[in-house]
């Protein structure tokens, strides 16, 4: 694809320098697909020129002239509003159906022994499902997921739905993006009734669970979430999005864990914890905002003491 797809979106923008793209990205998104991207200050477009993965920026009008960008050779898109720009052409490609950006279609394809309720919908394209798979009464599994052999999805579990993302319109007025992401399901997975799994935003993006890892009821796991292998995420959780949650670790129940971190290998955070930093491997948190358990502990004691 080539920058000039962008003057359907806007016939206000002009386009400085061309360039070729597979796919779009925030600046700060880990890839090495090559993307366009969309800044708005002198700060992001610095940062951007020194990220190889993108191949072009949708810069303010004002930024015309920003040497750093210049002589990045990057592509150039100018426009009055870049990240409006970015998020209609993220979602004109994908309602257009354009194959360069969301990949190839196939029919749907269900393995052996499968056992499935009538009243589970799953979509009729891009949708794999291994053998020995159990889908209960009202499961939902929307295009773009790719579930493993020896797997459970209990009552009322979605798999596979939009992320709850969304940008401005030209108005000001909330736009919602279309997920054009993936979600992959390893084997021997249980996932609980009424939980749900978000795909990523960007095609390249891929929601995963690993094998033998437990879901538990109502859990929601975010866009773009990436959970290990022997994982256990108990009822009710909130796993917010771009979070990663590695092999052998515990979320006990009606844990929030806020965007972008990482729980470490056999983390174990405890019920109801509020986590906002980075959980260290094999350690044990707890509270709101989560610290050390045992910094937890003595500081609860402290305060029924002094109550």
């Amino acid at each position: 694809m080539r920058l000039g797809i962008a003057k359907d979106i806007d016939s206000g923008v002009t386009v400085l320098k061309d360039a070729e793209f597979e796919s779009l990205c925030n600046i700060t998104t880990v890839t090495d697909v090559s993307c366009v991207s969309f800044a708005n200050d002198e700060r992001y477009i610095s940062l951007a020129c020194k990220k190889k993965n993108i191949a072009a920026l949708i810069v303010p009008y004002a930024q015309r002239e920003n040497a750093e960008l210049l002589a990045s050779g990057k592509g150039v898109v100018l426009a009055e509003n870049p990240k409006y720009v970015f998020h209609k052409l993220h979602n004109s490609l994908i309602e257009k159906g354009d194959a360069a950006y969301i990949g190839s279609s196939h029919q749907t394809r269900i393995g052996r022994n499968c056992s499935i309720h009538p009243t589970a919908v799953i979509a009729g394209q891009n949708v794999t499902i291994g053998d020995n798979v159990i889908l209960q009464e009202n499961v939902i599994i929307r295009e773009g997921v790719e579930i493993g052999d020896n797997v459970k999805i209990m009552v009322g579990a979605i798999i596979g739905y939009d992320a709850c993302l969304m940008g401005r319109d030209l108005d000001g007025n909330f736009m919602p993006l279309i997920s054009a992401g993936r979600v992959k399901i390893g084997n021997y997975v249980q996932i609980g009734s009424y939980s749900a799994v978000s795909k990523g935003l960007f095609p390249y993006e891929v929601a995963s669970i690993g094998d033998h890892s437990m879901v538990g009821f109502g859990v929601d796991l975010s866009h773009n979430d990436r959970i290990g292998s022997n994982v256990v995420v108990l009822d009710q959780s909130q796993v917010c999005g771009n979070v990663t949650v590695e092999d052998n670790a515990h979320l006990s129940p009606q844990v929030i864990i806020s965007n972008r971190l990482t729980v470490e290998e056999k983390a174990d955070v405890a019920i109801g914890s509020v986590v906002v930093t980075r959980v260290k491997k094999g350690s044990r948190v707890a509270g709101n905002y989560a610290i050390d358990n045992d910094k937890f502990l003595l500081w609860h004691r402290y305060k029924m003491r002094t109550k």
